[in-house]
């Protein structure tokens, strides 16, 4: 029997434009219930997210759009998703008032925040500082798809206290890149979804180097197929208590609900 098994990383859809499966094959869910049967069918109990689309940058109200089916769609189904929101850091002043306005809803987790489909560069922009400070006082968590090294790096050193969860392992190169910065920021932490579980052995490599407590289950559905993740964790030689803390419990920390 599988554990509770939390997704950190999906992303959810109202319309079909929104639906992240079209950008490969168009053989995902077609709906949004059709959306949270099959993460079930993979064994996960919740799921946790924001809705995605390819943006210019240049209209907030897109975000706030965005934002605003994400927690729909935690309406419609409130015992299964937890909504992410998005924010865009060239546009700090809306992007401050849209953290109140969501987290006013009881949004607490931002992102995935993705800067090459959401139309800005990058994220620790200076002018930008205020937006994390204010994720940072209200005890957000932050999903980020990383863009480079140094502009990853100087979001965790000037925000200790916002804990960030880095998308995506990568392959062996980028991998070890990420666990040389959770070794040097105790704030950096990383979500299993996308490439980096088929390398046999990639996990049980990071927990023995960096511990249990900062590894974060996520698919990236309908992107990636989720049981393919729910496995590989299941594959690794993790003992019971690894296994559950990768699975739900440190996200569940990170939520305050641990």
């Amino acid at each position: 029997m599988l554990p509770a098994i939390i997704d950190a990383h999906a992303h959810p859809f109202l319309s079909k434009r929104d639906n992240t499966s079209f950008l490969y094959y168009g053989t995902g869910p077609k709906s949004p219930d059709d959306f949270v049967a099959q993460l079930r069918r993979a064994g996960i109990t919740r799921a946790c997210g924001s809705v995605i689309r390819p943006l210019d940058g240049v209209d907030f109200n897109e975000i706030r759009g965005l934002n605003d089916d994400a927690v729909e769609m935690a309406r419609m189904f409130p015992d299964f998703f937890i909504p992410g929101m998005h924010i865009n850091p060239s546009f700090p002043e809306e992007s401050c008032r849209e953290i109140e306005r969501m987290r006013a809803q009881g949004v607490r987790f931002v992102g995935e925040l993705v800067s090459y489909m959401m139309g800005h560069d990058g994220y620790a922009m200076r002018a930008a500082f205020p937006v994390y400070d204010l994720m940072q006082q209200l005890g957000m968590v932050l999903n980020i798809h990383p863009a480079d090294e140094s502009d990853t790096d100087i979001l965790l050193r000037q925000f200790p206290r916002l804990q960030v969860i880095l998308a995506h392992p990568g392959e062996k190169r980028e991998y070890l890149l990420h666990l040389d910065r959770m070794m040097r920021f105790d704030n950096a932490h990383l979500d299993l979804s996308g490439t980096g579980l088929f390398r046999n052995g990639m996990l049980r490599y990071g927990i023995d180097r960096i511990g249990r407590d900062r590894f974060i289950f996520g698919t990236d559905y309908p992107i990636c197929n989720p049981a393919m993740q729910v496995h590989g964790v299941m594959y690794e030689e993790l003992t019971d208590d690894e296994r559950e803390a990768v699975f739900s419990k440190n996200f569940l920390r990170l939520m305050g609900e641990g």
